[in-house]
């Protein structure tokens, strides 16, 4: 009779599990869909941005649009651990894509928590920022260009930044194609604004 009812508790310890498990992938589904139609909004804030009463105004530098890292759970196939990962909207030729962002080591552990600590307060998103850099090599003579990341949280007055970098060279590609499209668009708008008001 123990038994059974041990057996009983077990089944429903399964059940319960199961449940959860189905409302975490639904919540895993609704937060994707989020994701995809921040990236679809930005991407048409990317064209139509500048349609504002600044674009009339004279600007030397095109504006981008704020872009923002968001943060989901996952499940670790190998220690099948919880944990979060990092990821920005973007579009790619047209389609919606993902960045994949990660703490410069990767097993950095206190700097996921730093990361964690932008996070605080249940905000669901942190601004990105991406800084054109150059670097010289005196071992070539030559200047090279490179890309920083970095997420950032206004607390208190003061802006708290954190270094970030692409999970992979395909994160990279498209990170770096998206920002230059959008810089694209944003300088032609700016353009066409300001032979628009010259006229």
């Amino acid at each position: 009779m123990a038994r059974t009812e041990q057996n009983v508790v077990e089944n429903e310890q399964k059940a319960e599990e199961m449940n959860v498990n189905g409302i975490e992938a639904a919540k895993q589904d609704e937060r994707t869909e989020t994701v995809v139609s921040v990236a679809e909004a930005a991407f048409e804030k990317g064209l139509n941005g500048n349609d504002t009463e600044e674009a009339t105004e004279k600007k030397t530098k095109a504006e981008l649009p704020a872009l923002y890292i968001y943060r989901r759970p996952y499940t670790n196939k190998s220690d099948g651990k919880k944990y979060w990962e990092y990821v920005l909207p973007a579009v790619f030729c047209g389609q919606v894509a993902e960045v994949g962002l990660k703490v410069r080591g990767d097993k950095d552990v206190a700097g996921y928590q730093m990361l964690e600590q932008l996070f605080d307060g249940g905000v669901k998103k942190v601004l990105f920022r991406a800084e054109e850099a150059e670097r010289f090599d005196e071992n070539t003579g030559k200047v090279t260009k490179y890309w920083t990341y970095s997420a950032v949280v206004e607390k208190d007055g003061f802006e708290w930044t954190f270094p970030l970098t692409t999970r992979r060279p395909s994160d990279r590609a498209i990170l770096e194609n998206y920002i230059r499209y959008l810089r694209f668009v944003a300088e032609r708008e700016a353009t066409a604004a300001q032979t628009g008001a010259k006229a």
